[in-house]
């Protein structure tokens, strides 16, 4: 769990199980009451954007993210493949995550 005024631009935060990365974030003071954190997140998964306001003093799940680099093999039709250039391992994309890009860092996500 992360505070809300730590939030920084970078962090993965988990929205209903799904995982989001902080593209900007603007902290607000109103002067009278608690001061907001207004973050603007993009969806890993199908790359939705999400504007979402977070008081400072609450606490929002955060992700534990490491990237992998991949070399792009193939489009099997639903998915493309890409191939973990340290283990060899095969990572399946679906096609809709990655559009036309097919030179990209393969995400793994661990929540915890």
């Amino acid at each position: 769990m992360i505070r809300g005024g730590d939030i920084s631009k970078g962090t993965v935060l988990l929205n209903k199980g799904t995982p989001y990365l902080v593209v900007e974030r603007e902290f607000h003071n109103p002067g009278k009451g608690a001061a907001l954190a207004r973050v603007k997140m993009k969806n890993l998964r199908d790359g939705s954007v999400l504007t979402q306001t977070i008081k400072t003093s609450d606490t929002v799940e955060d992700a534990t993210v490491s990237e992998h680099k991949g070399q792009y093999q193939y489009d099997d039709g639903e998915n493309f493949v890409f191939m973990d250039a340290e283990t060899f391992e095969q990572i399946m994309v679906p096609s809709e995550t990655v559009g036309d890009k097919k030179t990209i860092s393969a995400r793994a996500m661990n929540t915890q």
